[in-house]
């Protein structure tokens, strides 16, 4: 109330005339409005007439429009660039924070990065009644990542008995539901249960997969790892690396949804961690990535998704020489043009591209929180009112 009695004392010292308007009918509860207490000490009736509709020969008003009418014009302002990087939006190690997510969002829609990872839109939190898709995604990288640490390795998995194993399970499942209980403590116990047993479920599926594999070793879990493109330093956290018996090393990255190994190609790529995984590794680990693959784990289907190269077979996945044609057929020629593409799109986010340009329907749709900010579905109708003032609109779509 203070704030609002401030602000209108300062509305009504900042000019020698000045009008209030305000409505005096709600049409959609029926309700008759009655003026601000903040503004009752103003007169009413004389200048309502200036506003009414039905009244077209108030010589002032009239004197008003005509004026409004020579004056009238409309200053286009691009908005599809914005500030370039400042020093100071690096962290105190030098790295630029957002890392996977930051390269999604600006292959998706350039304004996206640049609304949440520099002027740090957030999201509205959604209310759920359980457990959010989020937090589903959440407990299952926690729990995998406790069962590996217990397991090291694929002959642990196998000689492991499956009371011992689905305890393990359990147990490892369970902890990561009471760590996201705690902070919402609306879930009861019985959602708890279910969603333990769920998440036990799908992963007891899974680790059956795993026993069929050729062997492995896992080797990183969660782990931190960073990439220099060009001059900016990311960091990343992995998923899991998994040692082959040749030597070589497969890339993971858990998914409760389903992908497909053409997320990671074009200009734009959908799902670009992977590809950004495959070059931190090269040069974290001296001996040859084998393969990158989305660890698939849903109801429908528990597998992985990927590619490897002709030299480290892994059963199941894609061969890189059997690409299409206008793609790499080798991890060589691969990481080049991952390399090239994720620079372009590193440069033109440090550059300040703040463009308003969807990938596709599934970006728009996922992004409608943030379409209010960018004024996204107000385009029409700004381009109405530009044909009042002008001849040309055809650059509406990034001006404001």
């Amino acid at each position: 109330l203070n704030f609002a009695r401030s602000l209108t004392r300062q509305f009504r010292h900042c000019a020698d005339h000045l009008v209030f308007s305000l409505p005096d009918y709600d049409p959609e509860t029926e309700q008759t409005l009655a003026p601000s207490v903040l503004l009752a000490d103003i007169p009413a009736g004389a200048t309502a007439a200036l506003f009414d509709e039905d009244v077209h020969n108030n010589s002032d008003f009239s004197h008003y429009q005509q004026r409004l009418r020579h004056n009238r014009s409309l200053e286009l302002i691009p908005t599809d660039q914005g500030p370039i990087i400042q020093p100071e939006e690096f962290n105190e190690t030098g790295e630029l924070s957002g890392g996977a997510s930051l390269i999604k969002a600006q292959a998706g829609n350039p304004f996206d990065a640049f609304a949440v990872h520099r002027l740090r839109a957030r999201r509205p939190q959604a209310a759920e009644m359980g457990f959010s898709a989020m937090a589903q995604g959440n407990i299952l990288h926690q729990s995998m990542a406790a069962i590996w640490r217990q397991l090291h390795n694929q002959a642990n998995l196998i000689a492991m008995d499956r009371t011992t194993l689905a305890g393990l399970i359990n147990d490892s499942v369970s902890n990561s539901v009471n760590t996201i209980q705690q902070g919402k403590p609306h879930l009861g116990a019985t959602l708890c249960t279910l969603e333990t047993e769920r998440q036990s479920h799908l992963i007891e599926q899974w680790l059956e997969y795993e026993k069929k594999r050729p062997a492995f070793s896992v080797v990183a879990i969660e782990e931190d790892c960073l990439l220099t493109l060009g001059d900016t330093r990311l960091s990343f956290r992995i998923d899991r690396v998994d040692q082959l018996v040749d030597g070589s090393f497969l890339i993971i990255d858990y998914k409760t949804g389903t992908h497909k190994v053409n997320d990671w190609f074009g200009e734009r790529p959908a799902e670009p961690q992977l590809p950004l995984y495959l070059l931190a590794c090269s040069m974290a680990y001296d001996k040859q990535v084998a393969g990158i693959a989305f660890a698939q784990i849903n109801n429908k289907e528990q597998c992985l998704v990927g590619l490897t190269d002709t030299d480290h077979p892994i059963p199941g996945l894609a061969s890189i020489a059997d690409n299409k044609p206008e793609r790499p057929t080798t991890w060589s020629d691969a990481r080049e043009l991952w390399r090239r593409g994720l620079q372009t799109l590193l440069d033109a986010y440090l550059a300040g591209d703040c463009r308003i340009d969807y990938r596709d329907l599934t970006v728009l749709n996922r992004a409608r929180d943030l379409l209010p900010l960018n004024r996204y579905h107000d385009i029409k109708r700004l381009g109405s009112v530009v044909e009042l003032f002008s001849t040309d609109n055809s650059a509406l779509g990034n001006n404001r």
